[in-house]
């Protein structure tokens, strides 16, 4: 597996992630009996209390320490710091994102799902 290689995977789960969020709260807004709303929640939940585990111990994200590892091996010598979505909203489309926004981002999508589906449910 190659640095770039895992930022393809990264960037598939996260864009992923947000499109199933905002979907499954489009959808227990829209069509309320489509999807069970106990087991999305339960696993929102789930997820979001793994997602915040994981940045603690490990000091951030898994996918960002996975590629700047690989990355390292790849070519010696300094690869970025910080969170990957800051960094790659810069790179890749001009836009300069507050260091630490982005982990509330992720929260906030977590707790859109979960909110959506208490309130709808």
């Amino acid at each position: 597996m190659t640095a770039r290689r895992v930022l393809y995977f990264h960037t598939f789960v996260f864009f992923s992630f947000v499109t199933l969020s905002v979907g499954a709260s489009l959808t227990f807004i829209f069509f309320p009996g489509l999807i069970s709303f106990p087991h999305v929640i339960a696993a929102s939940v789930l997820f979001l209390f793994g997602t915040i585990t994981s940045w603690y111990l490990s000091g951030g994200c898994l996918f960002t320490a996975w590629e700047n590892e690989l990355r390292e091996k790849e070519r010696p010598g300094p690869s970025y710091d910080g969170v990957c979505f800051d960094r790659y909203a810069q790179h890749w489309f001009g836009i300069h994102v507050r260091p630490g926004v982005s982990k509330y981002i992720v929260i906030a999508l977590f707790l859109l799902t979960i909110a959506t589906g208490v309130l709808v449910g």
